[in-house]
């Protein structure tokens, strides 16, 4: 097994099932099997190796971009049946430089 699945396989198990606090909606959130599959795939195709590299290093902050973030952007997806997602958006130091990492929470 390479070591790029294995890393994404680790890191899925420590935060897969483990609820976040998400003051900006006030109620907490779950990392899933399908929040997994974005970060590596768009529109059903592989993302490219560096990207997919790029994201996986940034899942370790995800909780605190959903913790700390103070407004959530909600969007309806579809009316018809009831799905929504919203923006997180929060600026965090990553290697030095202050960066503005943006998560989108899905709910169906």
């Amino acid at each position: 097994m390479s070591k790029f699945i294995q890393i994404k396989k680790d890191l899925y198990q420590t935060y897969k099932n483990k609820p976040w606090p998400c003051h900006s909606l006030q109620q907490p959130v779950y990392f899933t099997a399908k929040g997994i599959h974005h970060l590596l795939y768009r529109k059903r195709r592989p993302r490219k190796k560096a990207e997919k590299h790029y994201r996986l290093r940034l899942i370790p902050i995800l909780p605190t971009v959903i913790e700390k973030s103070e407004t959530a952007v909600r969007r309806i997806q579809s009316k018809e049946n009831r799905t929504f997602t919203w923006s997180l958006k929060y600026t965090v130091k990553i290697n030095g430089r202050w960066q503005v990492i943006k998560v989108i929470l899905y709910k169906k």
